[in-house]
């Protein structure tokens, strides 16, 4: 992704397009955490690449390549029985938000699905379990306390 597309002072990736999307929903600002926040900042001040090798050069997709294939050797070696994608990333991340009780209408957006239906119908696993925990919020509201 290009310094152009990250906004370090207000925390987000805005609208830098790398891959034409699906939709126009996919073309959308994504907030990222204070820690990467800092870290491009640093490397916008340094006037490295958001990627770049020890050498100073920027990564390129090859060397992006055999680093995701060198961890999951690693992993491997480790006892994980399947390699792991670069989607399910972003399934995890997805996830995540859900569990965390994130609004479903920002998770859309965030994910860059055009139809909140398109997310719940992929992470309807993550609102099932959770409406186990909300279920006893429930009795919460109507139970009378002495």
């Amino acid at each position: 992704m290009p310094w152009a597309g990250i906004e370090p002072a207000t925390r987000r990736f805005s609208k830098a397009v790398m891959v034409k999307p699906k939709t126009a929903a996919g073309v959308r600002d994504v907030p990222i955490v204070g820690e990467l926040a800092q870290a491009a900042r640093y490397m916008n001040e340094k006037g490295g690449a958001p990627l770049e090798r020890l050498d100073g050069g920027q990564a390129t997709i090859s060397v992006l390549r055999k680093a995701w294939a060198s961890y999951n050797e690693y992993l491997a070696d480790h006892g994980c029985t399947r390699p792991i994608r670069c989607h399910d990333l972003r399934h995890t991340y997805c996830t995540r938000l859900l569990e965390s009780g994130v609004a479903i209408k920002m998770v859309q957006y965030w994910m860059g699905h055009a139809d909140v239906r398109m997310t719940l119908s992929v992470y309807a696993h993550v609102t099932r379990a959770q409406e186990m925990a909300d279920v006893s919020k429930i009795g919460e509201l109507f139970c009378v306390r002495d």
